[in-house]
């Protein structure tokens, strides 16, 4: 827990100004998020951006922004970013519906007309507007709606746990709260360190990605000076390691994260990432255990080790340890829950903000998973309504307090989308239904509770109105979605997806209809036994108590955090905490207040930076396009 703080008192950052800077940054950032999706299948940071701009016009005409306003740019553009891509996901259905890869897999049968639009003349005429499109596009954004509300109720009742009452940390989000202080009330030493930062990020970045980006613009072979995202070293170690992943990751940020989390932290997630990828894959290959073992090969890429390794060894295990770093710190812990719980039934007499209550809360969640239950059965009438009841309240409620927690203590979180195909496959054969249909869809299982926990946790630092922050996502949500819908349908317009004029797809959809096709016909390996799952659980269990009898600094949340990192992350991370303990030992309490906001200011430069870049890219490639 950390020691008491005082908090600016919320102020409103629904401002007119706020939101008009908050359309124009849909407007702007839409089609670029889009295009860079689809030609290179990642994103780029658009809410530092946003806020930068904005704040530098107003601070030139004599009207700083106000810290609640910042909260809202920085926070919610980025939240909202991912809404961008939700058209494309339909495009992809499309592809998978006439793809070769469905016909070899004999899916095509199967699949269902109201996940895609199954008229020949939408695949011909690369359209949107089509009445086949009606109840495809219904049921996505319907549910997608549903998982937002769920996803906020999660984050209310994560808050009134982590933030309200245990207090954890936070420490990343101390890091955005700070930076965008230093950018609204602009106090000359905040100024001084935040624009050290921004320099830093600005030149590392422009070397570690302009110099391949700018060199194949000119048409010469991409010179990189550090390869992205890290530098692979695993076949250096193959010879006395066998099976091992070994690298350094290169990004500056991760070095930074380092330098602005608990020192324990930084350990404890090392520590685990080196017991699983290094030492655990090693022990497979040497003992001939699982499939891991006859799949490595001498010189085997970190990335090829991870996902091997993740499917034929360690995913059993991280489910049992994730649901021990859930349960056990609840139990132990239990009269935190149970204070949360009373303050929220409560009326607040305290100056601290409120939203719902707890009746409310759960009210509105239940809905929200009940809603989704009732439209799957309607479409899968054969599968059973116990297991989704279990899946969308048990998964919504463990994956939100484990990794809530773990946002709050490491600064880290864990990224559901990885485990869902082997959570699915699991809980799908516990059934035994046979049909395909119910690969389609999912009840509301909530993954985004995190995220609000910790923007919640940015607003009580910088002063901003929690009511104002979810009514601003509220109101750019339909904007987010409208300009996805139109800037989608032009691109594709544009050229079909797969194309040349989006390598992206040409390269990762055929891929991804391959891993769905064999994921929904059994193909892919996917059992491991239940002794992986409770062993793993009994474990990490049994060191939470040796950790509170003995009282170690053990986050045990640093245990599934690590087993889920990459170890030339978790590599750089500790060279970053190493770096971070030399300076506090030089520089003291100076040191410990700098760090958050040099931290920001290399995020605000790296973001700029890549932006900037990408624009550059953007502007080049669309060049290519037109027919002179």
């Amino acid at each position: 827990m950390s020691k008491e703080e005082i908090y600016p008192p919320p102020r409103s950052g629904l401002t007119k100004r706020s939101f008009l800077v908050l359309m124009f940054s849909l407007l702007a950032f839409t089609p670029a998020v889009i295009w860079h999706y689809l030609a290179t299948g990642s994103t780029f940071r658009i809410g530092w951006v946003t806020f930068f701009l904005f704040a530098e016009i107003l601070a030139f005409f004599g009207m700083p922004p106000t810290s609640a306003e910042g909260v809202v740019l920085v926070t919610i553009s980025g939240q909202l970013k991912m809404l961008f891509l939700i058209f494309t996901t339909f495009i992809y259905r499309e592809y998978y519906l006439h793809s070769p890869v469905a016909k070899m897999f004999n899916t095509v049968p199967h699949i269902p007309d109201w996940w895609v639009a199954k008229s020949p003349e939408v695949w011909m005429t690369r359209t949107f507007l089509h009445p086949d499109w009606l109840i495809p596009l219904s049921i996505g954004i319907g549910f997608n709606l549903l998982t937002l509300l769920s996803d906020i109720m999660m984050g209310l009742l994560t808050r009134e746990l982590y933030i309200e009452v245990e207090k954890l940390p936070f420490p990343m989000q101390h890091v955005t709260a700070d930076g965008i202080i230093a950018l609204t009330e602009r106090p000359k030493e905040r100024m001084r360190i935040l624009t050290l930062g921004i320099n830093l990020g600005v030149i590392y970045s422009a070397i570690l990605y302009g110099i391949p980006i700018i060199t194949e613009l000119f048409g010469f072979e991409a010179l990189s000076v550090a390869p992205i995202p890290w530098w692979d070293l695993s076949e250096n170690i193959h010879n006395f390691l066998p099976g091992a992943a070994m690298g350094i990751a290169t990004s500056l940020l991760v070095f930074m994260t380092g330098m602005v989390i608990s020192f324990n932290v930084v350990v404890g997630i090392f520590a685990s990432s080196l017991a699983i990828h290094v030492i655990g894959n090693h022990l497979l290959v040497k003992y001939g255990w699982t499939q891991f073992s006859k799949e490595w090969y001498h010189g085997m890429k970190i990335r090829t080790s991870l996902s091997r390794s993740w499917m034929y060894a360690w995913m059993g295990p991280f489910i049992g340890a994730s649901l021990a770093a859930s349960i056990m710190p609840i139990i132990h812990h239990r009269r935190y829950l149970s204070t949360a719980i009373k303050s929220l039934t409560k009326v607040r007499k305290d100056a601290r903000e409120r939203v719902l209550s707890l009746s409310w809360i759960l009210a509105i969640w239940t809905l929200s998973v009940v809603a989704s239950i009732l439209v799957v059965y309607m479409l899968v009438p054969g599968y059973p309504i116990w297991m989704m009841l279990i899946i969308s309240y048990g998964w919504s409620f463990i994956w939100t307090l484990l990794t809530a927690r773990a946002v709050g203590e490491t600064g880290m979180s864990l990224e559901a989308p990885a485990l869902l195909p082997i959570a699915k496959s699991l809980y799908v054969s516990m059934t035994g239904y046979k049909g395909l249909d119910i690969w389609f869809i999912d009840p509301v299982i909530s993954t985004g509770g995190s995220q609000w926990c910790a923007n919640f946790k940015v607003c009580q630092l910088a002063g901003c109105s929690m009511r104002s922050y979810i009514k601003t996502y509220v109101l750019g949500y339909p904007l987010a979605v409208i300009f996805a819908f139109i800037f989608t349908q032009i691109f594709w317009s544009i050229a079909p997806m797969p194309s040349s004029a989006f390598p992206s797809t040409n390269i990762y959809w055929p891929l991804q209809a391959v891993t769905q096709s064999m994921w929904m016909t059994g193909k892919v390996f996917t059992g491991f036994p239940i002794e992986h799952i409770l062993g793993a659980f009994v474990l990490v269990a049994a060191l939470y108590w040796i950790a509170q009898i003995t009282h170690l600094p053990l986050p045990i949340t640093t245990i599934p955090v690590g087993m889920a990192t990459p170890v030339p992350i978790a590599i750089s991370t500790l060279i970053g905490g190493i770096i971070g303990k030399i300076m506090a030992k030089k520089y003291g309490e100076q040191w410990r207040k700098a760090r958050t906001t040099l931290t920001a200011g290399a995020t605000l430069g790296t973001a700029v930076t890549i932006t900037f870049l990408l624009s550059i890219v953007l502007i080049a490639k669309s060049l290519r396009l037109l027919p002179y």
